[in-house]
């Protein structure tokens, strides 16, 4: 679907369908995925992808860097990692109990690293699991004050932003969806749009 609406020139709808696919993929499904994000992204915001040599020999590896953490970071299994985190705290104080101060360190240095690189997974993933996130699937979106169109406009996001969902809130007694509303938040903008111009992950 996503693949459909990129081709329909719906890039807000094709960002929302890949990112609700993505969590379904493999590691490498989940890379090409990535791929195809970042070429809706790019027609939509040109002026993030310059194409000077500079952007194509620094950029470029670093986007692909930044997606294969991404890629990492949501895929792999949460318990197996905690399991194995306690593990190591386990195994360490074992070693380390009733050494002298110099042995300490040296049984704590090869454990730097695994532990330092669990606790980066971990935060991460805990950080990605507690926030909700939408696409603005229509050409822009208004932010108001409050839930409701006669509120103030506080701001706008373009087609294909990403952010974050705060909580929602529905008028009393109306089952239609034009009367759903979002708090959203991107950067330091913060505001309340209807449920047809942004849709949850």
């Amino acid at each position: 679907m996503g693949s459909a609406a990129f081709g329909a020139k719906e890039y807000g709808q094709s960002i929302l369908y890949w990112r609700k696919a993505e969590h379904f993929f493999n590691f490498s499904e989940r890379l090409k995925i990535l791929s195809n994000l970042a070429q809706a992204k790019k027609q939509l915001f040109p002026q993030d992808f310059p194409e000077n040599l500079s952007h194509k020999l620094f950029f470029g590896p670093l986007i692909y860097f930044k997606n294969l953490f991404y890629s990492l970071l949501i895929s792999f299994p949460l318990l197996p990692v905690q399991l194995f985190f306690l593990l190591c705290w386990l195994v360490l104080a074992i070693f380390m109990q009733g050494k002298p101060r110099g042995e300490q360190k040296k049984i704590l240095f090869p454990f730097l690293v695994p532990i330092t690189l669990m606790i980066i997974l971990l935060g991460g993933r805990f950080v990605l699991d507690g926030k909700n996130y939408g696409v603005v699937v229509a050409k822009s979106a208004t932010l108001r004050s409050g839930p409701e169109k006669d509120y103030p406009t506080v701001g706008a996001l373009k087609e294909g932003q990403e952010p974050q969902i705060l909580t929602q809130i529905k008028k009393t007694g109306s089952q239609s969806d034009e009367n759903l509303f979002y708090k959203v938040k991107l950067s330091r903008l913060t505001g309340w749009a209807s449920s047809k111009e942004i849709s949850p992950i």
